[in-house]
């Protein structure tokens, strides 16, 4: 089977393209914007029609997994990449060929939590934070369901190692931060469903070799509050967790914000699916 990641020098993409590439079930192909050390990558612009439509035609593959993230040194947007490239890809797929469109548990706000995949997403303001990224998502959402061959994957807040073995930025932050005796405030009440990145790459290989069609939620059963959740990843790295303090947001906060406390996603049809790949913190 032949894969095309697009994006596969970024957090997920570069993980979903070290698991399979070493697989002999798959030719796999991974995609990136800018030059990289990365000799197994080629160069792509996927706001750029016929640099699209001559891969896509040359590799002819069965399933492309779209992991992009916006890249504003070169003034790509998540909007932009989404409006530009995501409709470059489409016009070229055919009826045979599944797009695999990496989307956000962000999209969801206003509700309690535990958001089902047919819940309904709601767009941001335009002037609060994350707005553009996840409205960006969501207009990403609707062009890939016009092309029925498709997977939308909604994962929870992504955690992790790169290939390479550095921790992703979240995480790097809180090791600097506490190395150096700062103290750290994060939130009690605000939660997620915090997904490794090695378990979410799995996830995907699995819904591939399994035809999956459809939304899917990815991440495991618990959801978790960020100051927990720092709390957790300190003591695993064996950092001093009395450096980490939390703080309380009130719903007039959130609602000021145009945002919501709980991003948690029900993970239920995941696990009939895939089986107990995702693990707790």
């Amino acid at each position: 089977m032949k894969i095309l990641i697009l994006g596969a020098s970024g957090f997920l993409g570069s993980n979903v393209f070290e698991l399979m590439k070493y697989n002999k079930d798959f030719n796999v192909l991974g995609t990136c914007n800018n030059s990289t050390d990365n000799y197994d990558l080629i160069k792509l612009d996927i706001t750029n029609e016929h640099e699209v439509k001559t891969l896509i035609n040359k590799f002819n593959p069965d399933v492309i997994l779209w992991s992009l993230i916006s890249d504003m040194k070169n003034n790509k947007s998540e909007k932009y990449l989404i409006e530009i490239g995501l409709n470059n890809v489409l016009k070229n797929l055919s009826p045979e060929q599944k797009l695999i469109f990496i989307s956000t548990n962000a999209i969801f706000r206003g509700g309690n939590g535990y958001y089902k995949e047919t819940d309904m997403p709601k767009y941001r303001n335009s002037n609060k934070s994350l707005a553009e990224y996840v409205n960006a998502k969501i207009d990403g959402e609707k062009l890939v369901k016009r092309h029925s061959n498709h997977i939308i994957v909604r994962p929870g807040a992504i955690y992790g190692k790169y290939t390479e073995g550095r921790w992703d930025k979240r995480i790097s932050l809180l090791i600097e931060q506490l190395e150096s005796g700062k103290e750290i405030v994060r939130t009690k009440n605000l939660y997620n469903t915090f997904v490794n990145v090695d378990e979410l790459a799995k996830a995907i290989k699995k819904l591939i070799e399994i035809d999956y069609k459809g939304i899917i939620h990815l991440g495991p059963i618990l959801k978790e509050s960020y100051y927990n959740f720092y709390i957790k990843i300190a003591k695993k790295l064996n950092l001093n967790v009395n450096l980490i303090k939390s703080n309380m947001l009130t719903h007039e906060e959130i609602i000021k914000d145009d945002g919501t406390l709980d991003l948690s996603i029900d993970t239920s049809m995941a696990r009939e699916l895939l089986g107990d790949i995702f693990s707790n913190i």
